[in-house]
């Protein structure tokens, strides 16, 4: 007896999982198709809108090309009379701004090799004082390295000097220690104003090095410009023989406009008679349009109200899985390879994306929780917040979370979806997720608060 209770618990335990999976898979079917469905009828909507904003630019596309015709309708009228004087006036004014124009390209010409004149001027003055500055410097140079070389022999005819007299200090009274002692004093005094004068060539030479620097810089600005003036030079040459060219067309063409106003009349005849067909057929394109854009919108009216009725279908789908999700009190293998995968997908995501954000692992439970179409609203408010947009951020309801070290602010996502997330340092912590409608189990909002109450400062 023992043991066929044993297999019967065995049996109905198996049972039990399997409802439990199938019950799991049919959630996900439904889910699946019911967004699959919505999501159809909204690429059907848009499409029907695009294809209307399609037929209604067509509409105004035929209607500008009609007005266009009328206006070159009343042109070619007014050509047929009187066309040649007006069009050979026309050309004409255009002839004279043409010229008017080559004749500024040539004193913009002018003006521009002048330029060029001045700045090869500048330039050769440049380099002048840059070869004079160079001799000088050198010059200096020359003159500081003799000097220091006279500076050097003094110093040691003074040193040779210091050892003699040295040794004839030993010797009293001596003539030639004096004479010795005179020699060094005078060696000193030259050292010394060798010295100075090598001060000053050494500063002279400086200042001449600084010179030719400054003149380098100047050479090269004066030459950059000259390059710049250059090509200015050749472009206003190309424009000034784009504008002689001009001007020959235009002669040409103001001898020949009479001859071709004339060729012209028959075809303007027959291009009026093409025009009234056009007018014909574009009334004609006008009230298919109207008919097919009646049509469409009785379409988009009835994929609207699907539409609608899909909606309120897949949100009453989603709010029964909530629940039904949220009522589990064991994990299947199936749900716990759903939850790697969802691990793999959002937090890994979410640290990257969202820098200034720190996520509970409460938090993470909660929101894998959520059936796929709130994970989305509840991570638009996520991203709301962390980038701080001022819709989302001024969303705050009410209410707060006392807590023991102060309060958590409350957001709302969805219709009963509220996320708790409170700013600490620069940084957003998401601590909860709960549900004010259909939310049992870890998602109820009553245990959720006092959750919070207990666990968080």
């Amino acid at each position: 007896m023992h043991e066929v209770k044993s297999q019967g618990k065995k049996i109905l335990h198996k049972m039990l999982s399997t409802a439990q999976r199938w019950f799991s898979k049919l959630v996900d079917e439904t889910d699946f198709y019911l967004s699959k469905a919505l999501r159809l009828l909204q690429e059907t909507k848009t499409e029907f809108e695009l294809y209307v904003q399609d037929r209604y630019e067509l509409t105004t596309y035929i209607e500008l090309k009609q007005q266009e015709i009328l206006e070159l309708h009343e042109k070619l009228s007014q050509l047929t009379a009187e066309s040649s004087s007006k069009q050979y006036a026309a050309i004409s004014d255009e002839l004279a701004n043409k010229v008017n124009e080559l004749h500024q390209a040539e004193l913009d010409l002018e003006q521009l090799e002048a330029k060029l004149n001045m700045f090869e001027m500048k330039m050769e003055q440049v380099q002048a004082e840059q070869l004079t500055t160079a001799k000088e410097r050198d010059t200096y140079r020359e003159q500081y390295q003799e000097l220091d070389a006279r500076t050097t022999q003094l110093i040691e005819e003074k040193n040779a000097l210091l050892i003699e007299v040295e040794a004839f200090k030993q010797e009293p009274s001596s003539e030639l220690l004096i004479e010795k002692q005179t020699r060094v004093s005078e060696l000193e005094r030259q050292v010394s104003l060798n010295q100075q004068e090598l001060d000053h060539l050494k500063k002279e030479f400086q200042r001449k090095l600084q010179a030719l620097g400054k003149l380098n810089s100047q050479f090269h600005e004066y030459k950059q410009k000259y390059r710049e003036e250059k090509y200015q030079l050749a472009n206003t040459k190309e424009a000034y023989e784009q504008a002689k060219l001009e001007v020959a067309t235009l002669q040409n063409d103001r001898e020949k406009l009479y001859q071709l106003t004339l060729e012209k009349e028959a075809e303007i005849l027959r291009y009026l008679k093409e025009t009234e067909q056009i007018v014909v057929d574009k009334e004609e394109a006008e009230a298919r349009l109207k008919q097919m854009e009646s049509t469409f919108a009785q379409k988009l009216n009835v994929a609207d109200m699907e539409l609608q009725n899909a909606k309120a279908e897949l949100e009453q789908a989603q709010e029964t899985i909530a629940v039904k999700e949220a009522e589990k009190t064991e994990v299947s293998p199936e749900d716990k390879e759903k939850l790697i995968i969802l691990r793999n997908e959002y937090e890994i995501r979410f640290r990257e994306l969202y820098k200034r954000a720190v996520f509970h692992e409460e938090f993470f439970q909660d929101f894998y929780a959520l059936t796929a179409s709130d994970r989305l609203k509840a991570e638009g408010v996520i991203a709301g917040l962390v980038h701080e947009n001022k819709l989302t951020v001024s969303s705050i309801r009410k209410n707060p979370v006392q807590v023991s070290g102060g309060t958590i602010p409350e957001y709302r996502f969805g219709d009963t979806g509220r996320i708790y997330c409170r700013k600490e340092q620069g940084n957003y912590n998401f601590i909860r997720l709960s549900r004010t409608k259909n939310g049992k189990g870890r998602l109820d909002q009553a245990k959720v608060i006092k959750w919070m109450q207990k666990n968080v400062q």
